[in-house]
């Protein structure tokens, strides 16, 4: 027993011996030289160690070094690829002596990092082949140094660290600042965990991740990880597969994507958005498949500024421009979160078109092809049901097909052009609008509220400008509408022609609890700079006939029309009677749309004076109590010149030698 005891004692002693004589065996020299030839034979780099060396032994060794450099590949033109301030390592001692070398602590103060893809698309981050053998390395008294068979590292920590990217192939110049990160790597066959932070553009990111397999991963192969980011723009979730190729990087797994604002996220990322509302909140989830130049997002949750979406999409990278493809059903399109602010907002009672520019610029900045369907849209007052478009962007040229719109309870289909591909944009419209609730219709789209009954609308117009104001100024084309069953609201006009019998000529005005009823009212329209003309208006109703002609003023929003109404029946009902049925008398309509005058032609009456002599002798007949002076006096105005506002014109000889005669 004394025998053993004493044995392990002269053991102990020689181990102890040997560990107090390791420093002038291995010194930090010996030791540099090891990295040095293991990083040269592990990636075919040169390390160069400038700074001091030092070397402590327990309970690991220790070394410590000053300034050092790895040097780049001689593909990317040789000069440095990373450098740092100080860097300390740790070594597992045992494994050390049989030939192997394990870190078990590594620390980098102030690394500077450079990653570089090239024009002809060669890159500076991939290392030489990890699985070749190290060749022993000559030191400086000629003997030869321990081979590493084997390399592993334990913690690593990364102290204010730089990283830099740049892409001449793709023009981009990235950089990443004060990094601060603690990894843990057993060895480049186990795990990596890492987390930390770092500025980009003066916004912190904060995050972890894991790898599954290093060494895969190094190699361009597939491998297990998930990253999990936050800054204050964004946060970013994900968990599956991924590779590093020479092209770029590859991945599968399962993404989430949150913004506060896509707009402020776009100016961080150095690719800021047209000025403009809406692009706020923004969250993204699907299924991800990535490739370098394909990405695949399917069973996709997109919700954008509160409308959310359900489909698959596809952003293809390998052409001139991106390509989006789309397949995408949204609950409730709310356009009005990107109408342009100021100005404007429609033709309404008192506003004016919008003169704001509108920025067609993206347009030329992706091409597209989606097909989209909506349980409701919204724009401006304007309410639309369940619709399904598909819209094609093509080089600054967007074409949105209407294959079913749901349209106050009627439907609507037509194909919408933009062609911003010359310096002045084009916009074309063609749509067919069917049994639409006119009045709603008609009040959500400009505040006309006119006309009431069912609808149906053609339109074929084409229009060129930068704002909606220049768009309404040169459109031209073809327009058609017939209202069914419905009213003129306002205006009585039967009741307007027995107020003859009272000689109110001097005007007309609406009044809200007025009406004519109608059973067909129709027109077709030839538009050219945002003129639209009739000659075919016609109305029939079950007590008026009403023809007319005119224009409507589209940039001035004013109407300009002479109508010939004709009462067919009994008054009966309208609180009048039965002696002016058949009179014909044309009335002018003019003034703007919303509020415009009407007042009965009897300068227009002369054109013809067969039929005036009829429509007088008419009126004089229901005017039989009425003495001639008082007729001429109310006709012609208190003093017996004829009012201004019946447009001039010999009436007063004609109403004289017409009383006389009779």
């Amino acid at each position: 027993m004394k025998r053993f005891i004493l044995f392990i004692f002269v053991i102990l002693l020689l181990i102890g011996g040997a560990i107090a004589a390791l420093p002038f065996i291995l010194s930090a020299d010996v030791i540099r030289e090891q990295v040095t030839a293991t990083v040269k034979s592990q990636t075919g780099r040169d390390l160069i160690i400038d700074g001091d060396a030092s070397l402590s032994v327990l309970p690991n060794i220790a070394l410590k070094v000053g300034k050092a450099s790895l040097s780049n590949t001689a593909e990317m033109g040789g000069g440095i690829f990373a450098q740092m301030e100080e860097f300390r390592v740790g070594l597992e001692l045992i494994p050390l002596l049989s030939g192997k070398m394990r870190v078990s602590g590594l620390s980098l103060t102030n690394p500077v990092i450079l990653l570089k893809r090239s024009k002809s698309g060669a890159v500076n981050w991939t290392m030489g082949d990890a699985s070749s053998e190290a060749q022993p390395a000559q030191q400086s008294d000629g003997s030869v140094s321990l081979p590493l068979r084997d390399v592993s590292l334990g913690e690593i920590s990364i102290d204010n660290g730089t990283l830099s990217f740049v892409d001449e192939q793709a023009g981009s110049d990235l950089k990443f600042e004060k990094i601060n990160a603690n990894l843990t790597l057993p060895d480049l066959e186990s795990m990596l965990q890492a987390n930390g932070s770092v500025t980009w553009n003066s916004n912190v990111i904060e995050g972890s991740l894991s790898l599954k397999s290093p060494s895969t991963f190094l190699a361009g192969e597939s491998s297990q990880f998930s990253i999990d980011v936050k800054s204050d723009l964004m946060t970013t979730k994900f968990s599956g597969q991924m590779a590093v190729l020479k092209e770029g990087v590859s991945a599968e797994g399962d993404l989430n994507f949150n913004t506060t604002s896509v707009r402020k996220l776009a100016a961080w990322t150095g690719s800021p958005l047209p000025k403009g509302p809406g692009l706020q909140g923004l969250s993204v989830e699907g299924r991800l498949q990535s490739t370098p130049a394909l990405i695949t997002l399917n069973e996709a949750v997109v919700v954008l500024d509160k409308m959310k979406s359900e489909g698959n999409l596809v952003v293809n990278l390998a052409g001139k421009r991106t390509s989006l493809q789309a397949t995408l059903a949204v609950d409730a399109i709310n356009l009005n979160a990107y109408a342009a602010a100021g100005g404007g907002k429609k033709g309404s009672s008192g506003g004016k078109w919008d003169s704001t520019p509108i920025d067609f610029s993206a347009l030329g900045s992706f091409d597209a092809d989606l097909r989209l369907s909506a349980g409701s849209i919204r724009y401006q007052d304007i309410k639309i049901g369940k619709s399904a478009l598909t819209v094609s962007i093509k080089d600054r040229l967007l074409t949105a097909n209407l294959t079913e719109l749901q349209l106050y309870k009627g439907m609507a289909k037509g194909r919408v052009i933009v062609n911003a591909r010359n310096k002045t944009p084009t916009l074309s419209v063609k749509t067919n609008v069917s049994n639409v609730q006119a009045l709603s219709l008609l009040q959500d789209l400009n505040g006309f509220d006119w006309i009431d009954g069912l609808a149906n609308i053609n339109l074929d117009v084409v229009a060129s400008g930068r704002s909606q104001s220049q768009f309404v100024q040169s459109l031209k084309g073809k327009a058609g509408f017939s209202f069914a069953n419905g009213a003129v609201r306002g205006i009585n006009i039967a009741k307007m022609i027995r107020n003859l019998k009272s000689l109110n000529l001097s005007g007309w005005s609406r009044g809200k609890s007025e009406s004519t009823d109608f059973s067909k009212l129709g027109a077709s329209f030839t538009i050219n700079k945002g003129q639209a003309v009739t000659r075919d208006l016609a109305m029939i109703g079950p007590l008026v006939r009403l023809t007319g002609a005119g224009t409507v003023n589209l940039p001035a929003q004013s109407l300009n029309f002479r109508l010939q109404p004709k009462l067919v029946g009994s008054l009966e009902g309208q609180g009048g009677d039965t002696d002016l049925a058949g009179l014909d008398i044309p009335v002018i309509v003019k003034g703007p749309w919303s509020s415009p005058s009407i007042r009965p032609d009897l300068k227009g009456l002369l054109q013809n004076p067969e039929q005036a002599k009829k429509t007088l002798k008419k009126l004089g007949k229901a005017l039989k109590k009425t003495k001639p002076k008082d007729l001429l006096k109310n006709l012609l105005g208190g003093n017996g010149q004829q009012p201004a506002d019946n447009g001039g014109g010999d009436v007063g000889g004609l109403l004289k030698n017409f009383l006389k005669s009779n």
